[in-house]
Parts: C-alpha cells; sequence; structure tokens
C-alpha cells in the first residue's frame, strides 16, 4: 500500500531544491522527498524493508570480542 500514499494528500510533497550534478534521472532534477502527513507519520508510507547481508562481508571486519 506504501507506493499508493506516496504522493498523495498522505504526504507532506516535500522535493529537494533542482541539481546540476545529481537526480538526472529525476523529472525536472529534482528528488522526490516523501514525508508521511498522517498519524504515524513517514512509516505508514515507506517501504519496510529487510536485507540480510553476506556471511563473506561480515567476515572481513575484524573479530570483536
Amino acid at each position: 500500500m506504501a507506493e499508493f500514499f506516496q504522493f498523495t494528500d498522505y504526504s507532506w510533497g516535500y522535493s529537494a531544491e533542482q541539481q546540476n550534478t545529481s537526480c538526472r534521472g529525476c523529472i525536472d532534477g529534482k528528488l522526490k522527498l516523501p514525508r508521511g502527513r498522517v498519524l504515524g507519520g513517514t512509516s505508514v508510507i515507506d517501504y519496510m524493508q529487510y536485507s540480510r547481508g553476506n556471511p563473506g562481508d561480515y567476515e572481513q571486519w575484524p573479530h570483536w570480542s
């Protein structure tokens, strides 16, 4: 449901200033910043995502004990 709320009255409609060196794939060079305008805030319109790390990446860290 998050995708249906992001650019509606349930979002504050914030966007970043136009950039010359970034956001080239964005409309008008402006990055949209969806922020929740509802009880619960941005967590209501945000995607909850869990990404499991690659064990090989963690094995390169120094061991802590």
